[in-house]
């Protein structure tokens, strides 16, 4: 096994397990988080390991007991205090959107491990793996009107297809949090594993994967995918999410979720 760090940083890690390319985001302080520099870093590792023959599948995860959190919240926090929050968000969503669309058009099937919360842009992620194992630790929430703003990173997308049309409107709009049961119960998961076991697991499935037909699956993921129309979908979240972010209820939201208290939404422009 080797163990690469991304970019000169310490946020994005990767390691080969022979066939298998583990590409963890690791930012604990901040809850595995990202910042603009870690989802450029994120999106260039994926496509890099899609584009290398060495590489037959992938494992995403988060390091330590968060999968991925969504973007960082003091960074937006900062460009609200700049006026400058509509474009920061743009930049962050559209890079996330070149992640997600890594894995999505990637010809390696991609497994997330998700062992603990994942929340926000960091929920997107985990929808676009070709498959999910989580722990029983493992929750999913979509956070985005927790903190006024628009979803992104495909949520829209991929919910109402995973759990049907009104469990996702429950969630997006009632800013719920799925557990790994019922994430399970509800298909949104593969299949829940011991929390000791998670790593190991996941990682023979996706040798398993590896060792199989790779053109025959680069085919059914093509097949399975939505390409396009997929891109399409998440450039129009991308606008909205940004408008969203010029709004008082943004900074009402930004301000609370790190000041620790909830947020006072008055729907004001």
């Amino acid at each position: 096994m080797s163990l690469e760090i991304v970019a000169g940083t310490m946020s994005v890690l990767r390691e080969d397990e022979g066939p298998v390319t583990i590409v963890r985001i690791d930012r604990p302080d901040a809850m595995n988080s990202f910042d603009q520099a870690t989802v450029e870093d994120l999106a260039d590792t994926l496509s890099t390991a899609m584009r290398e023959p060495g590489t037959e599948a992938i494992v995403l995860a988060g390091g330590g007991d968060v999968f991925c959190t969504g973007a960082d919240l003091t960074t937006f926090a900062a460009a609200v205090q700049t006026g400058q929050a509509s474009d920061v968000v743009r930049e962050v969503s559209s890079t996330m959107n070149e992640a997600i669309m890594a894995i999505v058009d990637g010809d390696k099937p991609v497994v997330g491990r998700i062992d603990g919360p994942a929340a926000g842009g960091g929920l997107g992620l985990a929808l676009a793996c070709d498959l999910r194992i989580a722990s029983p630790q493992a929750s999913f929430t979509p956070a985005f009107l927790g903190v006024g703003i628009s979803p992104d990173g495909g949520a829209t997308w991929w919910l109402p297809r995973m759990i049907g049309e009104a469990r996702a409107r429950r969630l997006i709009l009632q800013n719920e949090t799925v557990t790994a049961e019922d994430a399970d119960e509800w298909g949104l998961v593969s299949e829940v594993v011991d929390e000791d076991e998670i790593a190991e697991h996941t990682l023979d499935v996706a040798r398993e994967l590896a060792e199989g037909p790779s053109q025959a699956i680069a085919d059914a993921k093509r097949h399975l995918g939505a390409g396009d129309e997929l891109r399409a979908h998440l450039e129009a979240e991308t606008e909205t999410t940004a408008a969203s972010a010029d709004t008082e209820d943004f900074a009402e939201g930004v301000e609370a979720f790190l000041a620790g208290r909830e947020p006072a939404f008055d729907g004001g422009d």
